[in-house]
């Protein structure tokens, strides 16, 4: 297994310069041996030692004083290898350390700290195997310069960090304080994100930029801050994440970088329910006027947008903190699932679904659930109930003295539904309603909130349906008070607590 190298898309300008005038040179001391060959004593030993620890400051010193390493032009390009066996690095004794390279025809040039770890078995002639582990580079997606730890794993690591250090230093800020990888910061119930800051504490500049996902049933939100850039933040200032607005939540990664190659501290978001008052408030400043819309989100999701509890896990399936999720595909304090072109920003499995916003965000999930109940829902039953008053204007044309009478009244929950008008319609269905009761026509648009299923006798399910059997029967008023899945979702809302 050999894992390779991204391709390179940036160039500092010490990094020009220095490939201008390079001052660390690789074998400059072999410039006038004609062979080109690298043999130098150890003691107890006959390899390559000196020679590889020369080599292998040249990389340290590379990345401290943050110049290129050239190699020189041989005057054979076979593959070489250097050996030094027994040999102490940085306080650390190795077995054996290989410095395996590709010579070229003229100098070239490349970066210290553009390494990428390497590992790969290589079959060697004699039937046996080479496991190769350590660090490469490479040239034009070629392996050009190996180094090669024989030893334990560990000491792989150790020579990592003698070499490359730990340039990188940062400190992770939520609302001031200091926080540790694969820690838990919270969305408020406001809503607002956590005050994220990222302190650079190195001595060099670095790129930053987060990334924030959520992936969980069929959703697959993926969102970056910047969105399209990296922001750099030079030693010692603070980047304060900006995310425009975005309330975002799921696995949150920092990737970071000095040059190309990229690393990551994963932390994660999860949220905060708002309280019910909250809620309630929210509605009443948004000038939401629907008599059943508290109860409708108590049946829904019983005032949560977020799953209760704060025993935080890190993987997709643990839901705590996470949007409180209901099948087949709802989401939040209004369970948001199929929604349209208009309230969806992105289609699956062919349907629109509620925005990423939609998930973090409460008081966008309520926006947009009242925005689609006051819609296409409304809309529907207005549909529904045009084709009755048609119908019953088309009776009147005929026998305009043959009175239709309504449905007699009907009990759901806390709530008598009668024949009478409706705030939120324009039908005269004879008059207001009285003694605190509500129109069939509510009780139709809480139905169609859910689907309006359950016609398996040829009619439309909406909860309140003007029928005729045939052309010469008079049409008569009917309810539809359950759905396909024989529940009667008007009755359940109906019996929850305003």
């Amino acid at each position: 297994m050999s894992y390779g190298p991204p391709t390179a898309t940036r160039l500092y300008k010490y990094q020009w310069d220095e490939i201008q005038n390079p001052s660390l040179a690789l074998f400059s001391w072999m410039e006038k041996e004609e062979e080109g060959e690298l043999s130098l004593p150890c003691i107890g030993w006959f390899d390559d030692c000196d020679d590889v620890l020369r080599i292998l400051e040249k990389f340290r010193e590379g990345r401290i004083s943050r110049k290129y390493i050239k190699v020189r032009g041989q005057a054979k390009t076979d593959e070489r290898t250097l050996i030094a066996r027994s040999v102490n690095v940085g306080n650390t004794d190795y077995k054996q350390i290989r410095l395996i390279y590709q010579p070229a025809a003229t100098d070239y040039t490349f970066d210290p700290m553009q390494y990428y770890d390497y590992y790969q078995q290589v079959l060697k002639t004699d039937g046996t195997v080479d496991e190769q582990r350590g660090f490469c580079y490479y040239r034009n997606g070629k392996e050009v310069f190996k180094i090669l730890v024989d030893d334990e794993i560990k000491k792989k690591e150790k020579l990592k960090e003698y070499l490359f250090g730990d340039s990188i230093s940062f400190e992770v800020l939520c609302d001031d304080v200091k926080i540790s990888k694969s820690s838990y910061v919270l969305i408020s119930s406001k809503p607002s994100m956590p005050k994220i800051q990222i302190k650079n504490t190195s001595n060099e500049e670095i790129q930053f930029r987060l990334r924030i996902e959520y992936r969980r049933d069929i959703r697959n939100d993926d969102d970056y801050f910047p969105e399209k850039e990296w922001k750099k933040i030079k030693p010692g200032e603070k980047w304060k994440v900006d995310f425009g607005g975005k309330i975002r939540g799921g696995k949150a990664t920092l990737l970071y970088k000095i040059g190309n190659k990229e690393n990551t501290f994963v932390f994660y978001i999860r949220g905060t329910n708002p309280t019910e008052q909250e809620v309630k408030k929210f509605i009443t400043e948004q000038g939401y006027d629907i008599w059943f819309l508290t109860r409708l989100i108590r049946q829904e999701s019983n005032f949560r947008q977020f799953n209760p509890g704060t025993n935080y896990g890190p993987d997709w399936k643990d839901y705590v903190g996470c949007p409180n999720y209901g099948p087949p595909h709802g989401w939040g304090l209004l369970q948001l699932d199929v929604l349209n072109a208009e309230l969806g920003d992105h289609l699956v499995e062919g349907k629109w679904r509620p925005s990423a916003q939609a998930l973090w965000d409460w008081k966008e999930n309520v926006r947009v659930g009242v925005a689609f109940l006051q819609g296409e829902k409304k809309d529907m039953v207005n549909q529904n109930l045009q084709n009755s008053i048609n119908l019953m204007k088309r009776w009147y044309n005929k026998r305009p003295d043959d009175l239709i009478i309504g449905h007699e009244d009907q009990i759901e929950g806390y709530i008598t539904y009668t024949h009478a008008n409706s705030n939120y319609f324009q039908y005269d269905f004879g008059g207001e309603p009285s003694n605190d009761k509500r129109s069939f026509m509510d009780a139709s648009w809480i139905k169609n909130y859910n689907g309006s299923s359950g016609g398996q006798d040829g009619y439309s399910g909406y909860y309140y349906v003007l029928k005729q059997l045939n052309k010469d029967n008079k049409p008569f008023w009917d309810l539809h008070r359950t759905n396909n899945n024989n529940e009667n979702y008007v009755n359940f809302v109906s019996s929850r607590q305003e």
